[in-house]
């Protein structure tokens, strides 16, 4: 089978998981450009909908703003930059709440108890 085969040379479970249908799956159109939604395009997508590449798009997005977080709050541990690090995570909340903007309503809809 080409896949197992595959995917035991490149030490990957063979399966989609997040990482390969995400964090491995894009190009940036302009190269020099930021990583947002609009200068990120996926290599492959699954089912085609619009609201299956701004969910993957918005998490390359959260992923990268996360990174700033992070080496924001190291840099604030060593060096007290509280502004750095409120401004990472003000746009990772950002991202966080641009998710569910792009994508049908009914895959964020939820009753009180949880259930769809």
């Amino acid at each position: 089978v080409p896949m197992l085969a595959l995917s035991r040379k490149l030490k990957r479970p063979p399966m989609l998981d997040y990482s390969s249908t995400v964090l491995y799956n894009w190009v940036r159109i302009d190269p020099n450009g930021p990583i947002s939604t609009s200068n990120v395009r996926l290599v492959q997508r699954l089912t085609g909908m619009m609201d299956e590449e701004w969910f993957f798009k918005t998490h390359i997005v959260i992923e990268s703003e996360a990174a700033q977080a992070v080496i924001a709050a190291k840099a604030m541990s060593e060096a007290e930059n509280e502004d750095e690090l409120l401004e990472h995570l003000t746009s990772l909340e950002e991202g966080l709440w641009r998710v569910a903007r792009g994508c049908l309503p009914i895959m964020y809809e939820r009753q009180e108890d949880g259930t769809p």
